[in-house]
């Protein structure tokens, strides 16, 4: 298992593609370790797994966070670009490290002291006070918080330096399916449902059909142009329309897609009956694929396209 996140964790490394940039060893020693060691605790084998918040959740965010900081890295600003691919390798892989406290934040503090302590332990170029301050705010603003209307916020994000690194992390956490698409949307959002049910309570096809349908709330929450607009413009305020158009160009179609089909999904209560089939002893890990398919042979590919051969 640690093999594989080598070797996915150094190709996702390997695709900083600024001219002159590789990512220092020293950042994907400690992010091979932070992923083996989420495994241990939130793996499929673990005493206690984790359907979403697990070592593959981190494996894809970094891959979002170190996309995204290639596509918006002409913006960042000078004082802010030193070790900023390091920051997404160590930062992706480590946020989610601790996940069974209590309070809000907690998590993510714990997370972070963690990667910090890492750091301290080997040495070496990147334990210097600033990297770590920086590691820190990022990690941390990861946090994400449920107001009483529903609405999940990141609360951290708009709060003190308005470091790039921490826009990074907190987009690819929270809006893969901005990033990825349908797809995405689908598995997440399988997941984080089966994560958050009660111990008590075993999973539904009907409830897990109003969790895909209200995706399309969620979008609407999330990725709007009043909330995006808002948080480039603390993290880029002397780039907000270039930055702005940057990510339209990328994500927009990605989001208008995820978008048609979770209102579809809420729609289609006929669903019910092939996922209650679908999910009889269906692994909870293997789920969101499992979902993926079923959705995709009702609507289609025109609103869920095929996975690439």
């Amino acid at each position: 298992m640690s093999l594989d996140f080598e070797e996915r964790l150094t190709s996702i490394a390997s695709s900083a593609d600024m001219v002159g940039i590789k990512v220092r060893p020293e950042a994907i020693a400690i992010g091979i370790k932070a992923l083996v060691e989420t495994d241990k605790k939130y793996g499929p084998l673990s005493p206690t797994p984790l359907s979403f918040h697990n070592a593959y959740h981190s494996l894809d965010m970094t891959e979002r966070v170190i996309r995204l900081t290639n596509l918006l890295y002409r913006f960042i600003p000078l004082k802010y670009v030193p070790h900023v691919f390091e920051l997404g390798v160590t930062g992706g892989t480590s946020h989610d490290w601790e996940r069974r406290l209590s309070g809000t934040g907690a998590n993510e503090k714990a997370s972070s002291a963690h990667a910090i302590e890492e750091i301290e332990s080997r040495g070496g170029p990147l334990n210097y006070k600033r990297f770590k301050e920086r590691l820190d705010l990022g990690i941390v603003a990861t946090t994400v918080e449920r107001e009483e209307n529903g609405e999940l916020v990141q609360s951290q994000l708009q709060k003190g330096e308005a470091d790039p690194f921490k826009f990074f992390m907190c987009f690819a956490d929270i809006d893969g399916i901005a990033m990825d698409g349908p797809v995405r949307m689908l598995n997440d959002a399988t997941n984080l449902y089966l994560e958050e049910l009660p111990d008590h309570q075993l999973p539904s096809a009907k409830g897990l059909l109003k969790t895909l349908g209200d995706q399309e709330i969620f979008i609407r929450q999330r990725l709007g142009d009043r909330r995006i607009k808002a948080d480039i413009a603390y993290h880029f305020p002397d780039s907000i329309e270039a930055v702005y158009q940057v990510m339209h160009e990328a994500f927009h179609e990605n989001i208008e897609s995820s978008s048609r089909l979770a209102k579809r999904i809420g729609q289609s209560p006929e669903l019910e009956a092939p996922l209650t089939a679908a999910m009889k002893g269906t692994d909870v890990f293997q789920l969101g694929h499992v979902v993926c398919d079923v959705i995709r042979e009702h609507v289609g590919n025109e609103l869920l396209p095929p996975v690439p051969s």
